[in-house]
């Protein structure tokens, strides 16, 4: 089951240790809608490199997502902004299994 939203727009999805894959996230679960901003604080270290992967079932199937047509990475130990989102499903996907288990926090506000 994906998460969902969390109390003031923010939830924690995490990359467990030895894991590639986050959790899921529901992006239009509770009040929140597609469209709205979203900014994502990614955790102080990180093995591989991270994309986002989008998809309109939660079962997938999952794409990466791109930007100008370049994939859209995150840096480790930095905050990043999605604006708009229009998908409804999202996780992180590492290319290497993470040393540690990695948090990411993601937070989403109106335009």
């Amino acid at each position: 089951m994906a998460t969902s939203w969390g109390t003031g727009r923010k939830v924690t999805i995490t990359i467990a240790s030895s894991g590639t894959t986050s959790d899921v996230l529901d992006t239009q679960s509770g009040t929140r809608r597609s469209g709205y901003r979203m900014g994502i604080l990614t955790p102080a270290a990180l093995t591989g490199t991270i994309t986002i992967e989008v998809a309109d079932v939660e079962a997938g199937p999952f794409k990466t997502l791109q930007s100008d047509g370049a994939d859209i990475t995150l840096p480790a130990d930095k905050a990043c902004v999605l604006h708009p989102f229009p998908f409804q499903f999202m996780r992180f996907f590492s290319d290497a299994s993470e040393g540690a288990q990695r948090d990411f926090i993601v937070n989403a506000s109106a335009e």
